[in-house]
């Protein structure tokens, strides 16, 4: 075999070895692309939970109010129940309609950031809807007929105690996610991301270290 045989035969060599290493990276990045959309799927079906939550709302809160024109608490609590129901709807539709959007095939930083919106949008309809519910319980029980949250000295109390509650949560978030408590802030922000979204950012982080030595 001659020089240039030998060299074309390395070249071909060559050729094949990059493909078969490009093959591997292909199934490796499929398989861990998969890997986080597969995690997102108990985040979808926590919305439709929360959408078929918000129609319930949405229906209670309008039997209320509808039925209870002159009683002017049932009236404001049903509307009160019957708007968060209907934002209960709208927060969960846009977070699945982000979920939906994410484009696997496209570069790891593009995925990266759509789904760092898409935490970003999770955590603050979290919060919202979470912490409404330290108020959000007076209008709730007044529209199943429990009407005693109302009555003073009661209501005062129970308005009293939501509103300390609401600030003290806000003042302890604020708190846990100061840059002089990294592992503080950290385990509060994972607990707020949830599982779902930490495993996808989790395989998209090991995509994104397979493919830095080819880079």
């Amino acid at each position: 075999m001659n020089p240039e045989e030998m060299k074309a035969t390395w070249q071909h060599l060559n050729q094949r070895l990059e493909q078969q290493e490009s093959f591997s990276r292909r199934l490796i990045r499929d398989g861990q692309m998969g890997r986080a959309r597969d995690g997102l799927r108990p985040l979808f079906w926590g919305q439709a939970v929360q959408i078929v939550f918000g129609i319930a709302l949405v229906v209670l809160g309008v039997s209320c109010w509808v039925e209870n024109y002159s009683i002017w608490h049932r009236l404001i609590a049903g509307l009160v129940i019957h708007v968060y129901g209907v934002l209960a709807i709208t927060l969960a539709s846009v977070t699945v309609f982000k979920i939906k959007g994410i484009d696997y095939a496209a570069p790891v930083a593009t995925i990266q950031k759509q789904l760092t919106g898409l935490r970003c949008f999770y955590v603050r309809c979290g919060l919202f809807a979470g912490m409404a519910w330290w108020l959000l319980w007076i209008p709730f029980f007044v529209v199943l007929g429990l009407d005693f949250v109302v009555v003073p000295p009661a209501f005062f109390w129970s308005t009293g105690v939501g509103v300390a509650g609401l600030l003290g949560c806000w003042a302890f978030h604020r708190w846990a996610r100061h840059p002089s408590r990294p592992q503080l802030a950290k385990w509060w922000d994972d607990g707020l991301t949830g599982g779902s979204l930490v495993k996808a950012k989790q395989a998209l982080e090991e995509v994104k270290r397979f493919d830095e030595p080819s880079s």
